[in-house]
């Protein structure tokens, strides 16, 4: 009896899990060959897609090119790992291919594939046909397809052609540059992606076509980002890219943000699992460069390339760290909407809006903000009628609301009114308590009299009910009829008068003189509506007093 041996075989089947089905989306499959391309070096890759006399797709890429020893050890080694046989890199360019399975991606396509191929610096090219039918039906043994050397009209590199094609419904070009667009990233601007239609001039696939709109609103660097973020991910400094805003909802199919890792799709577009943000992720799109899940000791990248394998710790982290920059974004986009939007309703009423509403009261605000964008999405309205509704509402509600409403003395606003918008409430009222002192002591000069020396004395010798009061505030009022008033009412608004203006100085001046203004301010001690009401309370003293006999 001989030595007993274990030996493992595959079914040609396996080849239709690994490929047809894997890679039946025409632009998934033509990455496959184009990555070819990328790691045999080439400057360029020339997609031609034919549907009028034949029905066809030609590859062909200037790249290294293969003999016939490389064609058998290398391409037709199902699952051979090239990084670890050849290394991580080719001419300065990391290898794009890991798990040897991308070729099968020919049979998502088509059943007949013919490829010729010149190695770089050898006379002769090799040949072969590879078809479908011929391998399913390999029961015993390899497969082994016909080849010839040939002669070839190029310096060296690969051309491949899908015949027998599955696809029946006519290609769409503008389709095809945007789903290969959005499957490739590479920064090396010496290798260019070229397709074109029935021979029609041959249009260049750009990395950032997919990311060109005419309504782009921000954009967002990503190195800028990571930045702001208190986070020690080890890698954060290693991502690189952008996100990008429109201004008004995007097609789902541009939606959401893509990982690439070295040129590569690595996780087609989405949210990473955050949903809190809905409404605004209509608006996002971009890519996140993160090389170096390409260069973990394990693969995490799907064989379809597109998703990663999130049960790792590594790409557990990464997910948590770009939900991260994620919420950042959501933050960023809604306050750069809202002061794009205050700032075309200013352009368009020619009044800053947002500025004018930060100055009303609280109550109002969101009142005013509403009414405001209801009147603005009323189609009858065009923009001149809107502008006027908009300035209607400013002259009703004019700026610092409360303190216009007030009707205050006007030597009191000349005083007051830059303290009370910086909200350095008790410097405004002491400013206008002076302003009002100061006004008792011109007058009383008016009448060629000696000023009292100090504040209270000028008060106590200027009213009251006193004989000798230098002021008569109320004696000279009459009613309706022209009759005087009763002795009891005139003397009550004299002694008013007096003992509410000692009452402001000695409230608002004298006791709060002793700290410093900018504690005062900065403990708040003085809050808006006592400033307000003292301010008022000094407007009705100024007017008695500019009354006054």
């Amino acid at each position: 009896m001989s030595n007993p041996v274990l030996e493992m075989t595959f079914d040609p089947n396996t080849i239709e899990h690994l490929g047809i089905q894997m890679y039946s989306s025409m632009p998934n499959a033509l990455a496959e060959l184009i990555a070819n391309g990328y790691d045999a070096g080439a400057s360029v890759v020339n997609v031609k897609l034919f549907d009028k006399d034949k029905k066809e797709i030609q590859v062909f890429d200037n790249g290294n090119g293969m003999n016939l020893d490389e064609i058998n050890t290398k391409f037709l080694r199902i699952g051979r790992k090239k990084r670890e046989e050849d290394g991580n890199t080719y001419n300065g360019r990391y290898y794009t291919g890991r798990k040897g399975l991308g070729k099968l991606a020919l049979f998502g396509l088509g059943k007949n594939i013919e490829i010729i191929t010149k190695k770089k610096d050898e006379d002769k090219a090799v040949k072969f046909t590879m078809n479908w039918d011929e391998i399913i039906n390999t029961k015993n043994g390899p497969y082994r397809p016909k080849f010839e050397i040939t002669e070839v009209n190029f310096e060296h590199g690969t051309l491949i052609k899908l015949t027998d094609l599955k696809r029946k419904s006519p290609f769409n070009l503008e389709d095809a540059v945007l789903g290969i667009a959005k499957l490739f990233h590479f920064s090396d601007n010496k290798f260019q992606i070229f397709i074109s239609l029935n021979n029609s001039p041959f249009e260049l696939i750009s990395r950032d076509q997919k990311y060109t709109f005419s309504n782009k609103q921000f954009e967002w660097n990503i190195e800028d980002i990571v930045k702001e973020i208190n986070d020690d991910y080890k890698y954060k400094n290693q991502l690189k890219g952008k996100i990008i805003s429109t201004e008004k909802p995007m097609k789902a199919s541009f939606r959401g943000i893509t990982l690439y890792a070295n040129g590569r799709l690595a996780n087609s577009q989405g949210f990473f699992g955050m949903s809190e943000a809905g409404h605004t992720f209509t608006y996002l799109t971009g890519w996140i460069d993160a090389d170096f899940l390409d260069n973990l000791d394990y693969d995490v990248i799907s064989t379809d390339r597109q998703s990663l394998n999130w049960e790792f710790e590594e790409t557990q982290a990464l997910q948590l760290f770009i939900v991260k920059i994620l919420r950042l974004i959501v933050k960023k986009w809604s306050e750069g909407r809202k002061l794009q939007k205050d700032k075309d309703l200013s352009d368009k009423v020619g009044i800053n809006v947002r500025d004018w509403i930060d100055t009303v009261p609280g109550r109002l605000q969101k009142k005013m903000e509403s009414f405001i964008e209801s009147v603005e999405k009323e189609e009858s309205l065009d923009n001149e009628s809107f502008s006027t509704v908009v300035k209607q509402l400013y002259e009703l509600l004019p700026p610092y609301t409360d303190y216009h409403f007030r009707n205050l003395n006007e030597e009191i606003k000349k005083v007051s009114k830059d303290k009370y918008i910086d909200e350095d409430y008790y410097e405004a009222i002491r400013l206008a308590v002076i302003q009002y002192i100061n006004c008792i002591s011109n007058k009383i000069r008016d009448k060629k009299l000696e000023v009292p020396k100090g504040e209270r004395n000028i008060i106590q010798n200027s009213f009251g009910v006193r004989p000798d009061a230098i002021f008569k505030v109320a004696s000279h009022l009459r009613k309706k009829d022209g009759s005087f008033f009763n002795q009891n009412t005139t003397d009550g608004l004299e002694e008013a008068q007096k003992t509410l203006s000692e009452g402001i100085l000695s409230g608002y001046r004298h006791p709060l003189s002793h700290d410093l203004p900018k504690d005062i301010k900065e403990a708040g001690v003085i809050t808006e509506q006592n400033c307000l009401d003292a301010l008022s309370l000094l407007s009705l003293l100024f007017d008695r007093l500019e009354q006054a006999k």
